[in-house]
């Protein structure tokens, strides 16, 4: 299910008064493969309700360039809704660039108003695991990165698919 993030606050809040705990998987997903599929698997595994929240098509543009996303948001959303171990689909609303200074306080500030359980993210794929690692010691929750079997990424997908 696709909702805003006031909705998944309050979604969030009424499972955690249940004790259910929440982990958090943020991320473009703009072409789904088997590597996007294991992360939500293990996410599962992590916390008794899977919430993803998508970047924002202008975040992705301004973090990997002019040609992506490949999907927009409502699209990649509506990709997603259908797998089994994804409970919540939710966006970030701030658009900004991975790079930019704020952009760890803007992911904190997000994370911390969801009120998450545990951060979930790739071991190796994820170029920003120390920063989330760091976020989430601050935010006192468990960070849990995941080894994919599947070495892939959209990007490496596209390069495939242009023959580099």
């Amino acid at each position: 299910m696709f909702v805003t993030t006031k909705t998944a606050s309050r979604i969030i809040r009424e499972q955690k008064n249940q004790d259910k705990s929440v982990a958090l998987i943020s991320g473009c997903f703009d072409l789904f493969h088997p590597g996007h599929l294991s992360l939500f698997r293990f996410a599962q595994k992590q916390a008794d309700l899977v919430v993803v929240a998508l970047e924002q098509d202008a975040t992705i543009k301004n973090s990997k360039g002019d040609c992506r996303p490949l999907m927009n948001l409502d699209e990649r959303a509506d990709m997603l809704t259908d797998i089994a171990s994804i409970d919540l689909i939710t966006e970030i609303p701030e658009e900004y660039s991975f790079s930019d200074p704020d952009a760890d306080q803007i992911q904190e500030d997000f994370n911390r108003a969801l009120g998450i359980d545990v951060l979930v993210t790739t071991a190796s794929e994820d170029l920003y695991q120390k920063e989330k690692q760091r976020r989430a010691k601050r935010l006192g929750i468990k960070f849990r990165p995941h080894t994919l079997a599947h070495h892939l990424s959209t990007s490496k997908i596209i390069e495939r698919i242009q023959g580099k």
